[in-house]
């Protein structure tokens, strides 16, 4: 999950064509040369490369003039781009006040990194609202579709939660089609649509053929479905 949601840009090519530039001398280009780091560090955290977004900022801070970029921004992103080392270690409490910070500022694609903050310290609410400032943001996609659909079924809002989970299936993002087929089947049977929830696990087998999950909730639906009426012990030869 990237830093920012935006599709069909190439940052490693753009990467490399800043760095280009910043190999061309030209005479008092020093405002365009920062201009060109802080691009070329914005192409690196949309790639999830927060230690090399750090290292430009820190060098456009050790090497140009303030004049020429925003001191206090400046510092926030080498504080930001810290915190996302964090917690792209697995720290999800260290960096959640300035990923808030974040959000608050306008990064609001950050807010889906705020919201797994809080998931990881079962924090139901505040992971929710944060994804609705992602979702109203920068809209749905098959990720943020899963969440909602666990987040429903956590709180037995099955009805809701079938609804985020056909919305995911249908969009052209595919990343989690399967997690969200699976939990499709789950919410069915909780509200008890047995017979539908029996088709698509026949489906969902025959797709996922390794799935045991998916197999074991084939088997079970199967049980519902086509129950064998004929007793076991059928000692007055009644079903003959």
């Amino acid at each position: 999950m990237g830093f920012i949601t935006w599709e069909g840009y190439n940052y490693e090519d753009a990467i490399g064509w800043f760095d280009k530039a910043l190999g061309c001398k030209q005479m008092f280009s020093e405002e365009l040369n920062v201009d060109i780091e802080l691009y070329m560090a914005d192409s690196y955290l949309k790639m999830d490369d927060f230690s090399s977004a750090k290292e430009i900022y820190t060098r456009v801070k050790k090497k140009y003039s303030k004049k020429y970029y925003d001191e206090e921004r400046l510092e926030f992103m080498i504080t930001l781009t810290d915190n996302l080392i964090l917690f792209s270690n697995g720290d999800y409490v260290t960096p959640l006040e300035t990923l808030k910070q974040a959000v608050d500022k306008g990064y609001t694609e950050l807010s889906l990194y705020v919201a797994m903050c809080y998931e990881n310290v079962n924090d139901l609410d505040n992971m929710k609202q944060y994804y609705d400032i992602y979702s109203q943001s920068l809209g749905v996609n098959s990720y943020l579709a899963l969440k909602y659909t666990q987040y429903y079924i956590e709180i037995e809002d099955y009805e809701t939660a079938l609804s985020y989970s056909n919305q995911g299936i249908n969009l052209e993002d595919k990343e989690y089609i399967k997690e969200l087929k699976y939990l499709q089947i789950v919410c069915n049977i909780k509200l008890a649509k047995y017979e539908y929830a029996y088709t698509l696990a026949e489906t969902y087998v025959i797709e996922y053929p390794d799935d045991m999950e998916g197999q074991e909730i084939y088997e079970f639906l199967d049980t519902r479905i086509n129950m064998d009426e004929v007793p076991i012990n059928d000692k007055y030869d009644l079903y003959e």
